[in-house]
Formats: C-alpha cells, structure tokens, sequence
C-alpha cells in the first residue's frame, strides 16, 4: 500500500511530489503540460477507474488550465 500511495504522489501536477519536481525543470511551462497530464489520467481510467478520481482531484484542487 505505501508504494501505491507513494507512486500516485509522484503524478508531475500540482501540489504533489512530481508537480514540484516538473515545475522545478520546467517553470511556467508545466501551465501548458496540466491539461496533457489530466488527458492522459482520463485514458488511463478506462483500464482502472481510480484515475478518474485522480483527474477529477486535479481538475478540482490544483484549477483550470
């Protein structure tokens, strides 16, 4: 279970590890890159449903590209 939880952390959006982590290489840049990220997730929720949670997590908290 940790290293679910640990894995999803790294998502590169927002407030969780990755996102600071992308935006520490790319800058403002990543502005752009949320709404790639989000479509991937969504895709991604068609194999296992807990991405749609995670894009609508994102979509809600971190705000609107």
């Amino acid at each position: 279970a940790g290293l679910l939880v640990t894995g999803l952390n790294l998502i590169p959006v927002g407030q969780f590890d990755g996102g600071h982590t992308l935006y520490v290489l790319i800058g403002q840049h990543m502005r752009r890159l949320q709404p790639v990220i989000l479509v991937i997730l969504i895709g991604l929720g068609f194999f296992w449903n807990g991405w749609w949670l995670y894009a609508a997590l994102i979509y809600f908290l971190v705000g609107r590209a």
